[in-house]
């Protein structure tokens, strides 16, 4: 009698110690995704200014912006922008080529050098957001690879 009380309390913990594990998995599948979620919804409407491309401090004043509507923009010196891109996960998909305003930007490298530190940095802008790219946001920064290069960026108030 003892021996059949036994295995059914056996079988009785090894059932919940399942159940338990389901469960936590399901709850932490769900805070994941939910995570996720909302990193999307905080990317878009803010505002972003330009840290890092490939660990190289950008001390040109260059800012991002994901529009509500999906948009999304560069602004340096000329406003580049891409259309809509689409938001999944961890990942941003640039469905359009950039278009940008074409106007000479002027530095103390023109001066100098003859050619716009500014513009060198549009197009270096231009020629990395071209397709698909993961994402991650931690804190205020957002971190972007995408072809090989990562581009940091800082959240604006």
């Amino acid at each position: 009698m003892k021996s059949n009380i036994t295995k059914i309390l056996i079988i009785i913990s090894i059932v919940l110690s399942i159940s338990l594990a389901i469960l936590l998995l399901v709850y932490f599948t769900n805070q994941n995704s939910s995570n996720q979620e909302s990193q999307k919804v905080e990317i878009i409407g803010t505002k972003w200014q330009l840290q890092k491309i490939n660990g190289e401090e950008i001390k040109e004043l260059a800012t991002m912006e994901i529009s509500e509507n999906s948009e999304v923009g560069f602004r340096v010196c000329n406003m580049i922008g891409y259309g809509k891109v689409v938001l999944t996960k961890n990942k941003i998909n640039f469905t359009e080529n950039a278009m940008s305003t074409m106007m000479y930007c002027y530095d103390e490298d023109s001066q100098n050098t003859g050619e716009s530190k500014i513009m060198k940095l549009e197009q270096r802008i231009s020629e990395i957001f071209k397709t698909s790219a993961e994402y991650a946001l931690k804190d205020e920064f957002l971190t972007i690879k995408v072809n090989g290069n990562e581009v940091i960026f800082i959240k604006l108030e």
